[in-house]
Formats: structure tokens, C-alpha cells, sequence
């Protein structure tokens, strides 16, 4: 996987987590919310490449904009 994908990946995972603790919200909660499991929304926090495609769309939109994987 190219570098910059990694580090795109990684930048939104510390999005996702930096406004879940904003919200006060626990790994567990988010999870729910989005339909996934606390170790797949886990992974999400840390840019697993793994992650289906639908579960970050689902997860941005719970935290608030997906659009922002649009953002340059």
C-alpha cells in the first residue's frame, strides 16, 4: 500500500477517536452506532486499511461530515 494511503488512513483514525472523546464517547458506543464490532471500530481509530470502505463512510457520517475524505 503507497505511503501517503497509510498516512490518509491514519489521519482520519485520529479524527474519528479525537471526535468520539469529544463527544465522550466510549470505542463501544461508536461501534454500536455504526454496526460494528468494538475491535473493527478499533481499527478504524488506527487507519487499519482493512476496514471496509462503508464502515468509515458509516462512521464519518455518525461523527458528522463524510464528505471530509473529500476535503484537500
Amino acid at each position: 500500500m503507497p505511503q501517503d494511503t497509510e498516512n490518509i488512513l491514519r489521519e482520519l483514525g485520529e479524527r474519528l477517536r479525537h471526535r468520539r472523546l469529544a463527544r465522550r464517547d466510549r470505542q463501544s458506543d461508536m461501534a454500536a452506532r455504526i454496526g460494528v464490532s468494538r475491535p473493527t471500530y478499533s481499527k478504524l481509530e488506527n487507519g487499519d486499511p482493512g476496514v471496509a470502505v462503508g464502515h468509515w463512510l458509516t462512521a464519518l457520517s455518525v461523527i458528522g461530515n463524510p464528505r471530509i475524505l473529500l476535503d484537500t
